[in-house]
């Protein structure tokens, strides 16, 4: 039994699920939506990241998407839904992204490496 079919403004992407919340992402306009788990309806302001984010993860009172164009991390505050400080670098070709134990794991696959950031990373006001 289908419950709900909440219409966006393009083409959804990924999704994660977390702080109460499924969060989408539209590539094409560089954006991120948050879609509220009681009302099924979309919820508060869309993110513009920027950058087209290929993939999403929910923890530590953020989401945090990769983009993948840039090879950076960014993060959204689950509570006013909107980013926080500059993207976080990191290495080549960002493919997948998860939270857990503190931490925030990137997996780049143009380097062979795991890139991990903890969720107190700071903010900056500069790069």
């Amino acid at each position: 039994m289908v419950l709900a079919r909440i219409k966006l403004d393009g083409a959804p992407g990924e999704l994660a699920v977390g702080a109460d919340s499924t969060w989408v992402t539209i590539p094409q306009r560089a954006e991120v939506v948050r879609i509220d788990s009681t009302s099924s309806r979309v919820a508060g302001p869309v993110v513009d990241t920027g950058d087209a984010v290929k993939q999403l993860a929910v923890g530590g009172g953020y989401v945090w998407g990769v983009l993948r164009p840039s090879d950076r991390v960014v993060r959204i505050d689950v509570s006013t839904q909107k980013m926080i400080g500059f993207p976080i670098s990191v290495g080549d070709l960002p493919s997948d992204i998860a939270v857990g134990h503190g931490f925030v794991w990137v997996v780049n696959r143009g380097d062979n490496t795991v890139t991990r950031i903890p969720t107190t990373y700071p903010v900056t006001d500069s790069m």
